[in-house]
């Protein structure tokens, strides 16, 4: 979570929230608030490097369009940087969101992930979330080779950047 929106949690909604996760927490880039595109963008994207930097896969749903407000919509930076990073990413475009609009233009085998174009194809079509969670399920128990992907990416993987604490 960026600085940006856990500087105003109480001390009882941080507890619950590393009840149920980590919680790790991202600097603040930028002096505006949440509602400043620059500051906004920035924050995230500094969080989604962090957030990208701790996985070995990558799973994007849904998504806020941001079509005019200057916003970074979150599915294709995450997705972007995922893809950089050379991580299998998997895409459930079907229940809407910017993950629809990514997987407009994307070839299926873009995604490195292991799946075949026509399982890519319903991730990208069904709103079916037990189909989704089926298809994921049994790739990643199955595949050798998302296994040694995801093996290869962990035994590269440094520790994380330290979380950051208000002193």
């Amino acid at each position: 979570m960026s600085e940006l929106w856990a500087k105003d949690l109480n001390e009882g909604d941080r507890r619950g929230l590393t009840d149920i996760a980590e919680l790790l927490i991202t600097k603040q880039i930028g002096d505006g608030g949440p509602s400043d595109a620059k500051t906004r963008n920035d924050s995230l994207s500094a969080m989604r490097r962090v957030l990208i930097d701790s996985q070995n896969l990558m799973v994007a749903v849904g998504g806020k369009m941001h079509a005019a407000d200057g916003i970074i919509p979150g599915v294709a930076e995450e997705m972007d940087l995922a893809a950089r990073k050379h991580l299998p990413r998997f895409l459930l475009a079907g229940m809407g969101g910017y993950a629809a609009e990514y997987a407009k233009d994307l070839i299926p085998a873009a995604l490195h992930n292991g799946l075949s174009d026509e399982e890519n194809l319903l991730l990208f079509s069904t709103n079916d979330i037990s189909a989704c969670v089926n298809v994921l399920f049994d790739h990643l128990a199955t595949s050798r080779d998302i296994r040694l992907k995801i093996k290869m990416v962990a035994h590269t993987y440094t520790a994380p950047p330290q979380p950051f604490s208000q002193s």
